[in-house]
């Protein structure tokens, strides 16, 4: 991931976040320092704590600032997770659109996440986020 101001529209491995990066996480309360980012993902042009998802060993967090550029957090436990549903498949031009739907367990009935397609990045995320369902 470069450091310059314009990221990259890719899926990114956790080894490939920069400690600036993931210490902008920490910082927002978006990770704890214990957590293993598996991938990450930001829309965002300009700062990742606009907008984003992250899968880590454990969750999956999704976020964004509203309008009044509060920051909200929605986070699942992987193993609360029920079923994954790809609600509209992306292209070089728009991201992947999945609902991500809880079982009773969960706190949301459902979290909705954007991905980039780019070098199947979509694929190695929900993936991940398979391999630690039931």
């Amino acid at each position: 991931m470069t450091s310059g101001v314009i990221l990259e529209s890719r899926v990114y491995k956790g080894t490939e976040l920069s400690e600036t990066h993931k210490n902008s996480l920490i910082n927002h309360s978006l990770i704890d320092p214990a957590n293993r980012v598996l991938f990450f993902y930001s829309d965002s042009l300009f700062s990742i704590i606009d907008s984003g998802q992250l899968v880590t060993d454990r969750k999956l967090v999704s976020y964004l600032k509203n309008e009044d550029g509060m920051l909200e957090k929605h986070e699942i436990l992987l193993e609360d997770i029920k079923k994954i549903e790809l609600v509209e498949e992306g292209d070089a031009w728009t991201d992947s659109f999945y609902k991500i739907v809880g079982d009773d367990n969960s706190d949301y009935e459902y979290i909705n996440i954007l991905l980039s397609v780019e070098a199947d990045g979509d694929q190695d995320f929900i993936g991940a986020i398979k391999k630690g369902m039931k």
